[in-house]
């Protein structure tokens, strides 16, 4: 089974995390799985991404520190998966599709500049023939609005991707309660992707996810069954 894990940069502020996903995803290429895992930049990217805020960095050179964070989270996991990952990060999704016909496991960060990393996982995805994102994320599913302000917001189990859209027009820049831009919601539409939105935090029920013995928090469709 193919697939790509997307991962909160949040995983990478708690070593214990880091090293739990290491061990989830060794085993699980132990076991034949081949993996495509998208890291974001957590507390690095934050921190950094603040201080050249602070000192009138550009958006664009604000993009490139966060990528640069993004990447160094990912040599962080490729390292503790020696001998199973695809040993550099790769720049470029050309190289990842490369690497991936040779490794079971690609561990990536950003790309380029004005890109999320859930647009790089869906770029991932469409690209080496996977239908299935497992989004560990940052909230244990997709909400009718952001849980952290409004407490009416109720949880969904299932979404296409036009609710989704619908839920996070607007929403698709920095700081905000975001698990998809417009972007990466365009690619998994045309390419039939699903994502699996499930808290980053419950290594074990990812791991069930993945196998498909638990359930996700929220299923992301690309279309309702039975429409065209």
């Amino acid at each position: 089974m193919r697939l790509v894990l997307k991962l909160s940069g949040r995983v990478f502020d708690d070593v214990d995390a880091v090293s739990a996903y290491a061990h989830m995803v060794r085993d699980l290429a132990s076991d034949g799985h081949a993996l495509g895992v998208v890291v974001g930049g957590g507390e690095a990217a934050r921190r950094y991404i603040a201080a050249a805020r602070a000192l009138g960095s550009s958006e664009a050179d604000l993009d490139r520190i966060g990528i640069a964070a993004t990447r160094l989270n990912a040599m962080l996991l490729m390292s503790a998966l020696r001998g199973v990952a695809y040993p550099r990060v790769p720049e470029t999704l050309e190289e990842a599709i490369a690497a991936s016909e040779r490794w079971p496991v690609v561990v990536l960060g950003g790309l380029q500049p004005g890109q999320s990393t859930t647009m790089v996982a869906a770029l991932v995805a469409e690209a080496t023939g996977t239908r299935l994102i497992v989004n560990c994320a940052n909230v244990d599913a997709v909400y009718t609005d952001d849980p952290r302000t409004n407490p009416n917001a109720r949880p969904l189990e299932e979404v296409t991707l036009d609710e989704l859209e619908a839920l996070i027009r607007g929403k698709a820049h920095a700081g905000t309660y975001e698990l998809a831009d417009p972007w990466s919601v365009a690619v998994m539409r045309r390419s039939g992707i699903s994502m699996y939105v499930v808290d980053w935090r419950d290594v074990g029920r990812v791991r069930g996810v993945v196998l498909g013995t638990e359930r996700p928090g929220t299923r992301i469709i690309p279309r309702l069954h039975g429409s065209d």
